[in-house]
C-alpha cells in the first residue's frame, strides 16, 4: 500500500468522541514499521482498526491507494493485518494452519504463499506520531 488519506475523520464510541477532525496523509513503505502513541483508552486500537478497514469512521472518510490506484475497503485484507495482545490463536491450530484457515475464509492476494511468511526476514524502522 502506498498511501492512506484521512479527511475529517472521527470516531464516536459510547456517546464519547475518541478523536475528531483527523486529517492525515500517510505514505507507507513495505518493510517499515509505524507507531501510534497515546494514553490508555485514548483510541489507538480503534484508530488502527479503522486504518485496517475493520471498522469505519463515524464521520469523515478514508481513501486507500496502492501504487497510485484506489483500493476498496473490501480488498484491504490483501494488504493489511492487525494484531494485538488481546488476540489469541486457537490452541488446536499451528500458526501455519491458522493462516491457511484465514485464507479459506478471506483469500489473500493471488501470489501469496502462506509458508513464505515464515521465511521472510523482517526489518523494523520506527516512525512515531502523536495524535
Amino acid at each position: 500500500m502506498d498511501r492512506i488519506h484521512l479527511k475529517d475523520c472521527g470516531k464516536n464510541y459510547h456517546n464519547s468522541w475518541l478523536f475528531r477532525n483527523v486529517n492525515l496523509e500517510m505514505d507507507l513503505t513495505v518493510g517499515n514499521s509505524y507507531g501510534i502513541l497515546g494514553d490508555n483508552g485514548s483510541g489507538k486500537s480503534t484508530f488502527l482498526l479503522m486504518l485496517a478497514g475493520q471498522i469505519g469512521p463515524t464521520e469523515g472518510f478514508i481513501n486507500y491507494s496502492n501504487q497510485g490506484k484506489d483500493l476498496m475497503v473490501s480488498d484491504l485484507h490483501n494488504y493489511y493485518s492487525h494484531s494485538s495482545p488481546a488476540m489469541e490463536l486457537p490452541e488446536e491450530l499451528s500458526l501455519v494452519d491458522w493462516f491457511r484457515f484465514q485464507n479459506k475464509i478471506k483469500p489473500f492476494y493471488k501470489t501469496y504463499e502462506t509458508i513464505r511468511v515464515f521465511e521472510t526476514q523482517v526489518y523494523n524502522y520506527h516512525f512515531s506520531t502523536r495524535f
